[in-house]
């Protein structure tokens, strides 16, 4: 419901949300907000490469994302949301993440679910913070793993607006890449069946 009433205020606000959000500060604040509210990751990179040159979109995105997962993870270490992630962890779809996150290479396996691009950015905060990951270890897995995305998903967009193949076509390639990499990689953590 809120997702429908964002896009409900998008629709109406466009020219004044883009004019905002081309404040740099404002764009931070926007990520920030985005991961408290668990909004879907890939909508604020294709909007950092939309509004901004892509190295400044990426850098922007990994300060905003690394500072949210932070607020998350640490928000997720008192009662309410340990709560809540104690129900998410015993979700069915979430369940196969617990034994990634508790083992010793937990900084791996957080580097490794963000760069999968079915894996929640939210929701992998909120289960860290749950699980009492080391902060070390969670901030360098949050910072490895949105690097790729980062610096990929603002050259996409930007290629697709001004339509440039050699723009977009080859960071496309890498998501692909970055993703089927993640995903054997998962496989490795997970061992044999």
């Amino acid at each position: 419901m809120l997702t429908v009433g964002f896009i409900t205020l998008g629709f109406f606000f466009r020219g004044e949300i883009v004019a905002l959000l081309k404040d740099p500060s404002w764009f931070f604040l926007a990520v920030l907000l985005s991961e408290l509210f668990f909004f879907p990751r890939i909508t604020v990179l294709i909007a950092s490469g939309l509004l901004f040159p892509p190295l400044t979109g990426a850098a922007l995105t990994v300060a905003g994302d690394v500072t949210a997962a932070v607020l998350v993870w640490a928000a997720a270490r008192n009662s309410l949301a340990m709560s809540l992630g104690t129900a998410i962890l015993k979700h069915e779809r979430t369940r196969w993440m617990r034994p990634l996150l508790r083992g010793n290479k937990a900084g791996i396996a957080i580097t490794v679910l963000r760069i999968l691009p079915f894996s929640h950015f939210s929701t992998v905060s909120l289960l860290s913070g749950t699980l009492k990951i080391p902060l070390a270890a969670f901030t360098l897995g949050t910072l490895l793993g949105c690097l790729p995305t980062a610096l990929v998903y603002p050259f996409v967009a930007q290629g697709i607006v001004q339509w440039n193949p050699a723009k977009f076509i080859p960071a496309a390639a890498l998501i692909v890449l970055t993703a089927a990499l993640a995903i054997l990689s998962l496989n490795r953590m997970r061992g044999p069946k």
